[in-house]
Formats: structure tokens, C-alpha cells, sequence
């Protein structure tokens, strides 16, 4: 009977770990799942930024399997038609149903998403984090802060740069690195003409691409304070004051002087960009969204394109080292999420170095942050953009035009353009003061503070 009651007391040992890992064995957690919508250009057979994008998303959601995910929902668009995927992002708003992750632009969309409260402010995080948010270059935050909190991380940068031909300026005897000035630009422009060079190309039909230009002129000559007050809609602030109304003369004036052809205000900036990528033009002023057509296979420039720091006017406010800047892809995470630090660990992940570092080298972008990459990799004129940047560091705006909102920003190209085919800068600027006049008496005065900074 002992023995019996021995056995009995061992086996119910035995059973005993088994019966209470079986109770105390806590239910699966449910995988968290966040959406991510863009826009997706139908007409696009090829996205490289999209490719490297997915890539690393893929990576990620492999390296967190166990805890989230995220999806990747595409609303499509076609060409340069932004349209219907805002109309399908105000929809969500409208109805709260934003996605986890939003695609933004940045400029005013941004801000007028932020300011209707459907942005969540990422500022808190940025700060606890100084490793990340020290990892960016500076100025990056510029268009995607509003009322004092940032509403959207880049993931890449898109500059407003002065490309040249490094062939071309050689054959002529232009040193790049003397151009420091706009005397010494104009000095460059002649000796290249007299070379029978045609020293710079425009597409000027577009106005946007006379802007690229002539921004940089108007905060050489005036700083940045001038560009900054219409933007913040302050009272008294007018167009036609004395930055402005030298910058367009002074684009008017490479016209006149045969540094831009003849025929730029009936150019588009396929033929301008074309006459530079066939090595028919010493310089072309673009974003640097046009490095990828200097590395097309009919190319004749490529490995032949340097960026030049744009000069300085003598007697101006401007400093040297500030660039107008637009946040290409940048990412904005919705109020309403429920995981907003599930979103955020993805920002990191796609801002470390390791994928910023593939964003130069396979998807053609120039990083949003200062990682480094295999300069043999990356389009070669990152590497002029990068070694500028780190030597003089970098202050910045948005594109001027964009953060204006949408109709001042057209009225200001299409002023650049009427001064182009003639029209007096002073007559133009003074026109457009009084054509902009309703938007600036009549708009809600939004400080927007944080979009140019010196």
C-alpha cells in the first residue's frame, strides 16, 4: 500500500510542471499592423526612391516579424498630378480614418495638415533621441516644422543646385572654386562665351524653373528675411521691394548678355535639361531630382557634373552656405494612430544609416541625414553636394514658391516669366504686389516661423 501511494505522489511530480506550464502559458499577442499610403505615379514603369523604399520595409517587417508590420498602400496618381491623392487623403480626414504612416509633401499641404490637428508632433521624440535627431543635416526640418513641432520626417533631400559641365568649364579654363561671387559668376559666363561655350541653360516656358534660379538671388541679395515675411503673411510686407526687383534684372541681364539663350522663355526644361546632359550648356540650375537624366545611356556627361555652391552678391544679406531645400519623401505619422511608437521605430529604421546610405546608393536620392556612402555607388554628384555641405555646413529654406501656397506661388514664376520675355522687373513686381494684394490682407495671418531659417 506504501508503494502505491509513492508512485502515485511521483507521477502526479511528473504531471505537475506539465499541468501548470499548460495554465500559466499567456495567449499570443495579436501582430500590430500600421499602413503607410503614398502616391504612386501610374505612368512610372520604374520608381528607384519607391524600390529602395520597399526593399527596406521588406527588411524590417522581416526583422520585426514577431511584434508588427508594416503595409505599404499605394493611391495612384498619374505624372505630376498630385490631385487625386489628396482627394483620397482628405476623405480620410474627413472621415478620421488616416492611415498610421502618410506620405507628405512639404510646405504648405504639410502645414495645413498639421494646423487641422491630423498630424501627430514628433518634436518630443526627435528630442529625447539626440543621436537621431543630430544625425540629420541641418536645416532638413525647415519645411516640415509648423507652430513650433515637427509633423514629418524626410527621408531625402531634394537641393536646389548650380550644375556644371567639369569638361566644359576644364576647355575653357573656368575654375570652379574661384567662383565664389556674382562678379566672378559673370566672369565665368564671358570667358566661356568668348570660348564659344553657351555658358547656362533654362527651361523657361515652366516658370518653376526660372524660380530655381532667381530664389537663390533675391536671399543672396535680401537674406531671408524678406522671402520669410510674405510667407508668414505679415503685415506691410510687399513684394516689390528691392530684392526682389534686382533679382529679376539680374536674370534678365544674363539674357540680355547672351548667358542664357535666346529663346529661354520658350524653352522647356526637357530641352534645357537635354542641352546640358548633351554637353551643349557649361551650367544648369535644377533640383537634384535631375541627377538620374545625367546618367541616362545617351548621356554625354556622365562623371562630368560638379554642383556649385550658388555665388554670393557682393553687397548683400545673403549668407553662402544657404540652399532652398525641398524634404523628398517625407514621412508624417497620423494623430490617430494608436501606435505612434511603432511608427516611429520604422522612422528610425529608415533614417539609420545603413538605409540612408542606400537611398544614394540605389535609389538616387540625396540622404536626409549625414550617413555615408560608397561614393563609387552613388551618382557622383552627391559626393560634390556632401563634401560642400560637411565643409560649410548648411542653412536652409524651402523652395520659396512652394511654401507661398499654391496660387501666390504661381503668380510669383509666372512675374519671373513675364520678366524673362522683357517686362521691367520694377512694373512686374509691382504687379504682382497688387495682384497678391487680396491674399495678404484678406488670408488668416499664419506664423509659420519655422520655414526659412538663416
Amino acid at each position: 500500500m506504501k508503494v502505491k501511494r509513492f508512485l502515485a505522489f511521483v507521477a502526479a511530480l511528473i504531471l505537475l510542471p506539465v499541468f501548470t506550464a499548460c495554465e500559466e502559458q499567456p495567449p499570443e499577442k495579436e501582430k500590430i499592423m500600421l499602413t503607410f499610403v503614398y502616391a504612386h505615379d501610374s505612368a512610372s514603369s520604374s520608381d528607384l526612391l519607391l524600390e529602395t523604399l520597399l526593399k527596406a520595409t521588406d527588411q524590417f517587417n522581416q526583422d520585426n516579424s514577431q511584434t508588427f508590420r508594416i503595409e505599404m498602400e499605394a493611391i495612384t496618381t498619374h505624372f505630376d498630378e498630385i490631385a487625386p491623392y489628396f482627394d483620397e487623403l482628405n476623405k480620410l480626414a474627413a472621415s478620421n480614418q488616416l492611415p498610421d504612416l502618410i506620405w507628405m509633401p512639404d510646405g504648405a499641404v504639410m502645414k495645413e495638415y498639421a494646423g487641422a490637428g491630423h498630424l501627430a508632433d514628433l518634436t518630443s521624440y526627435l528630442e529625447e533621441d539626440d543621436a537621431w535627431r543630430e544625425s540629420f543635416w541641418d536645416g532638413t526640418f525647415v519645411s516640415t516644422a509648423h507652430d513650433g513641432g515637427i509633423f514629418a520626417v524626410p527621408l531625402c533631400l531634394r537641393l536646389d543646385c548650380l550644375f556644371y559641365n567639369t569638361e566644359l568649364f576644364t576647355e575653357a579654363d573656368v575654375k570652379a572654386e574661384e567662383i565664389q561671387t556674382w562678379d566672378d559668376f559673370l566672369a565665368a559666363c564671358q570667358t566661356l562665351k568668348d570660348a564659344g561655350i553657351q555658358p547656362l541653360a533654362m527651361g523657361g516656358e515652366e516658370p518653376e524653373n526660372i524660380s530655381y534660379f532667381t530664389n537663390y538671388l533675391v536671399q543672396r541679395l535680401g537674406g531671408v528675411e524678406p522671402m520669410q515675411q510674405i510667407i508668414d503673411r505679415e503685415d506691410g510686407v510687399r513684394f516689390d521691394q528691392d530684392c526682389f526687383i534686382r533679382a529679376g534684372q539680374m536674370t534678365y541681364e544674363l539674357l540680355q548678355n547672351g548667358y542664357l539663350p535666346s529663346d529661354t522663355a520658350s524653352t522647356t526644361n526637357d530641352e534645357a535639361g537635354a542641352a546640358f546632359r548633351n554637353g551643349e550648356a557649361a551650367m544648369f540650375c535644377s533640383g537634384s531630382w535631375a541627377v538620374g537624366g545625367f546618367h541616362r545611356d545617351d548621356s554625354q556627361i556622365i562623371d562630368k557634373v560638379g554642383v556649385l555652391p550658388f555665388p554670393v552678391v557682393e553687397e548683400g544679406k545673403g549668407q553662402a552656405n544657404h540652399w532652398f531645400v525641398e524634404m523628398n519623401a517625407s514621412v508624417a505619422v497620423s494623430a490617430q494612430s494608436k501606435h505612434i511608437e511603432q511608427a516611429v521605430q520604422w522612422l528610425k529604421y529608415l533614417t539609420a544609416d545603413s538605409v540612408q546610405a542606400m537611398m544614394a546608393e540605389e535609389g538616387y536620392q540625396f540622404p536626409a541625414t549625414k550617413a555615408v556612402f560608397q561614393a563609387d555607388l552613388a551618382p557622383k554628384e552627391y559626393t560634390f553636394i556632401r563634401e560642400t555641405l560637411k565643409r560649410d555646413g548648411m542653412t536652409a529654406s524651402g523652395f520659396f514658391d512652394h511654401v507661398l501656397g499654391e496660387a501666390m506661388g504661381k503668380a510669383y514664376q509666372e512675374t519671373l516669366w513675364e520678366i524673362l520675355i522683357g517686362t521691367d522687373s520694377a512694373e512686374a513686381f509691382q504687379n504682382l504686389q497688387a495682384q497678391v494684394q487680396e491674399y495678404l490682407t484678406l488670408e488668416p495671418a499664419e506664423k509659420n516661423t519655422d520655414q526659412t531659417k538663416e
